[in-house]
């Protein structure tokens, strides 16, 4: 039995479990997508993985796991990423190469914002150039609830949206850094606690010299970058590597003002 619902924690024991000959019930697991997808790919490899409830699993592994053909998911968290710029930049555009099943309780905040979507199979066309209202609250759950890895752009959608939104993870503290960095930008924002913190919109954001601490909070700096008027210069992007391929290049393709600078 799992203490929490943790990601890592879920693919270490699947991995484990996998080699193990003998039967592992686990319980209390995280299902979010890629850990999904990574219990598809052991059931290629040989081991007998079944579900037996919402958040329980069994697995009955092998010695020695045989090779397999596979491609990933798109990235959930990435695709997040871009919705949320649409409003935040007040634009509008198609992003292609995305499971919507995995983004549906995103795309109906997001909808509560004020946000206009045109949904097919693979691809969305997010319409961020409504009026934005504030929503009362944006809470971070495990999948499939609001990710905690999309908090920090919400906050930052939040400041462009008329109203008071609170935002609360309880799953991470310390993830409520970058708002700090959004209070230098000229955002209106009071952090209650290491988990809670309010968002007073709709302010106007000025371009800083600000620093990245985490990648979710970096990319949100990028965000509320692309928003702010002036120039910015963000730190320590090499966070925000980790979890966003090309990144600035892709935002130039959208038109975006954004160059990689050598220290």
């Amino acid at each position: 039995i799992l203490p929490e619902f943790s990601v890592t924690a879920t693919e270490n024991v699947l991995l484990s479990s996998s080699l193990i000959e003998k039967k592992t019930i686990i319980k209390i697991i995280a299902l979010e997508p890629h850990v999904q997808d990574l219990i598809l790919v052991l059931k290629k490899m040989g081991a007998d993985i079944k579900y037996l409830g919402p958040h329980e699993i069994e697995i009955k592994g092998k010695k020695k796991l045989k090779g397999f053909d596979h491609s990933l998911i798109y990235d959930p968290v990435e695709a997040g990423t871009y919705l949320i710029l649409a409003g935040v930049t007040k634009s509008k555009f198609k992003i292609k190469n995305i499971n919507m099943s995995h983004l549906d309780l995103v795309i109906k905040k997001l909808k509560d914002f004020g946000m206009g979507f045109e949904i097919k199979k693979d691809w969305i066309i997010a319409n961020g150039r409504n009026r934005l209202k504030a929503v009362s609250k944006i809470q971070t759950m495990p999948y499939p609830g609001i990710p905690t890895d999309l908090q920090c752009n919400f906050g930052v959608l939040a400041t462009q949206a008329e109203g008071i939104t609170m935002i609360h993870d309880p799953m991470f503290e310390g993830r409520l850094k970058y708002l700090e960095e959004l209070n230098q930008m000229a955002a209106k924002i009071v952090i209650c606690d290491p988990h809670r913190a309010l968002v007073f919109g709709k302010t106007k954001l000025f371009g800083k010299d600000i620093k990245t601490y985490d990648l979710r909070g970096g990319a949100a700096l990028i965000l509320a970058a692309l928003a702010a008027s002036g120039k910015s210069t963000i730190d320590n992007v090499y966070q925000i590597d980790r979890g966003y391929e090309r990144l600035e290049e892709r935002l130039q393709k959208l038109g975006a003002k954004i160059e990689r600078m050598e220290k």
